[in-house]
């Protein structure tokens, strides 16, 4: 289980990670700040900042496959993050398609192919600055 109409995987409530908006062309969530995610220096750590961008890129191909009335388990194919600014205070991560072949690639599901699904998710502190930038890759394999 990951981020569904369930609720988070513990691992990711225990992150802070709170659900958003969820669409097939965007899926939010947030992170306030919690002092036990903070690093030795005082700043959101790694791993909950990758724990956002997993969480938002996982809700948005859910929910991408649930619009197209599709049925499918999703593995992690890849994931590569940037980290670009310190994460302080509350985080928002935004998750979009990464590629022109989002449509067609949750069309596949359909004929029953197993389809590769690429997105980004560009996490943001409260003055808009990009704190980091994950991007993934995504397999999805019909359940049907």
């Amino acid at each position: 289980m990951g981020v569904s109409e369930n609720g988070l995987e513990p691992f990711l409530r225990m992150a802070g990670v709170q659900l958003g908006s969820c669409g097939p062309d965007r899926a939010t969530v947030v992170q306030p700040p919690v002092p036990e995610l903070e690093n030795h220096v005082g700043v959101r750590h790694a791993s909950a900042l990758h724990a956002a961008g997993y969480a938002a890129a996982r809700a948005l191909a859910e929910a991408a496959i649930a619009a197209a009335g599709s049925s499918a388990r999703l593995r992690l194919k890849q994931s590569e993050i940037a980290y670009k600014a310190m994460g302080l205070g509350s985080l928002e991560t935004v998750a979009e398609p990464a590629d022109e072949e989002w449509e067609a690639a949750i069309a596949g599901l359909d004929c029953g192919d197993s389809v590769v699904l690429r997105c980004s998710a560009t996490t943001r502190n409260d003055r808009g600055q990009a704190v980091a930038e994950l991007s993934v890759e995504w397999i999805a394999a019909p359940t049907g």
